[in-house]
């Protein structure tokens, strides 16, 4: 029962969490994580968008949310697994290890698939947008540099 209550709590917070992802909530909101964040960036909704590249950003975001929330949400839980693995009497080295490998290519998968739709989100802007443009990508260290 434990471990469906902790499952259940985690899958609400990521989806509490990744709504920024999709939704590139302003800078305002990073300050409040990050003295580093650039302020002179803007979010796509920051843009005066064409109407093609809405409708092109809105594909694009349709293709990518459901793929990168369900990725973040098994990395999570693969997380949960790897800690409970750790903190039992019972797990022997090489299970430990298979999990972190396995919890290993996950973010790697993630990591891709956010550097994927960000591209193609890229080729969607204009050069001067694309300078303006704050990605998902934070300073390197910062939790992840996502």
């Amino acid at each position: 029962m434990k471990k469906y209550v902790t499952i259940s709590w985690t899958v609400i917070l990521i989806c509490f969490f990744l709504g920024p992802v999709f939704g590139q909530t302003s800078h305002t909101d990073h300050d409040r994580h990050s003295t580093t964040w650039n302020k002179d960036c803007l979010n796509l909704e920051d843009f005066d968008l064409s109407v093609d590249q809405l409708a092109a950003v809105n594909k694009i975001e349709e293709q990518y949310k459901n793929r990168i929330i369900e990725s973040y949400q098994s990395c999570m839980l693969k997380k949960i697994e790897l800690r409970t693995l750790l903190r039992s009497r019972d797990s022997d080295e090489d299970t430990i290890l298979k999990k972190s490998n396995e919890l290993s290519v996950m973010r790697n998968q993630l990591y891709n698939q956010m550097i994927e739709y960000q591209i193609r989100i890229r080729k969607i802007l204009t050069p001067d947008q694309r300078s303006n443009w704050c990605t998902m990508m934070k300073s390197p260290g910062l939790h992840g540099g996502w």
